[in-house]
């Protein structure tokens, strides 16, 4: 159906709003995952009272398990769905033609600490096929129907008070979806993730998980022959890439060596099974650091990042949460010796790291659903 914020508010006058039923979305319906996964499943185990609805993309329906209700993006059952439920939970923006009631409470749980800088604090906007005026606009007046905004540390809070002019309640409880990094990480959980993986049990495993870049089409930026050369048969590699990122590296000949795990829901489960994590300007940092294992930061383009697009909160090269690499022939001796390096860089964990001891999802659900 045709959609529209006049349709969709006119809608609303006619359909009451349940208090207890629960709108949730995760990366714009493409999966069932996240902190609104984990917020879905506390209310549900404890709070069996309220009802759960999913919204998923078309295409995506695969990728959300059968015993869970759910509606498709864009069906008059969505916009029932949405202009009925007492509380909306997204981890990303939700569509502005869908008006929201007052009663309606919108908790946004977003989707990682910022380094690069966001929205309202973007000096350039180089965002493909958007203009940066519209593109402003078009934030702030999301954030502006948001009632609670989750916070992962307190060097995020003043941050997102700023980059998404927000005046309402901020939690500082940390992200749910790493609880399971506490609950869960456990020698059975890691054998069980590698299983269904179908990873060797015996191999380190190296995750790659770079930052969506605004303005291209992502590359693989280091030779996957000269990592297995460097690296030998004790390691595999593992890449995963920004949900808003389509292309896939083809691996080739390395499929013993080179799993793509973009398609794979739950980025905490990655984590887990992972000895270090490569990454460049992504808030997977922070999250992975949670686990107290080595980081390498690999930014071959700092400059060009840190000058012409997005720009950051703070030099990360002065305060890193792991080994600055910038050219690929380095790599591969930075995971080999990235765990004895890795006491120099535990103490710059310590700031983003305070809030968590696996409980987030809990004080969340208790503080918003009342």
């Amino acid at each position: 159906m045709e959609i529209s914020k006049f349709k969709t508010s006119l809608l609303s006058l006619v359909l009451p709003v349940k208090k207890k039923q629960v709108y949730c979305c995760s990366f714009s319906g493409r999966y069932y995952s996240d902190s609104p996964r984990k917020i879905s499943e506390y209310i549900q185990e404890h709070y069996p009272e309220h009802t759960v609805v999913w919204g998923y993309h078309n295409g995506y329906q695969d990728n959300f398990p059968d015993h869970i209700e759910k509606v498709k993006i864009g069906s008059f059952k969505w916009v029932k769905a949405m202009l009925t439920s007492g509380y909306w939970v997204s981890n990303a923006r939700l569509p502005l033609e869908m008006h929201k009631p007052h009663k309606t409470v919108y908790l946004q749980t977003w989707h990682g600490t910022p380094l690069k800088r966001l929205a309202n604090d973007m000096e350039v906007v180089n965002i493909v096929n958007m203009d940066p005026e519209t593109y402003i606009s078009e934030f702030l007046e999301e954030t502006s129907r948001w009632d609670y905004l989750i916070s992962p540390n307190k060097y995020s809070t003043p941050i997102f008070e700023s980059c998404f002019d927000y005046k309402a309640e901020i939690l500082e409880y940390g992200y749910p979806r790493n609880d399971d990094l506490f609950l869960r990480n456990t020698p059975d959980e890691i054998n069980r993730i590698k299983e269904e993986l179908n990873i060797p049990q015996n191999k380190k495993v190296v995750l790659y998980a770079p930052t969506w870049r605004d303005t291209k089409n992502f590359r693989l930026p280091f030779s996957l022959y000269q990592m297995r050369q460097t690296l030998g048969e004790d390691y595999v590699l593992l890449t995963r890439f920004h949900y808003l990122v389509r292309d896939r590296v083809a691996t080739g000949h390395y499929e013993e060596f080179c799993y793509d795990v973009s398609d794979y829901p739950e980025t905490s489960d990655l984590y887990l099974i992972s000895d270090v994590l490569i990454t460049d300007y992504s808030s997977t940092m922070y999250d992975f650091s949670l686990l107290k294992r080595p980081i390498i930061l690999f930014m071959d383009d700092l400059e060009l990042y840190k000058n012409d697009l997005r720009g950051f909160y703070y030099d990360i090269e002065a305060k890193p949460l792991g080994q600055v690499v910038k050219e690929q022939e380095k790599l591969g001796d930075a995971i080999l010796n990235s765990e004895k390096l890795l006491p120099n860089f535990l103490p710059n964990y310590e700031e983003f790291t305070s809030k968590y001891n696996g409980d987030s999802s809990k004080h969340i659900v208790e503080k918003v659903f009342k």
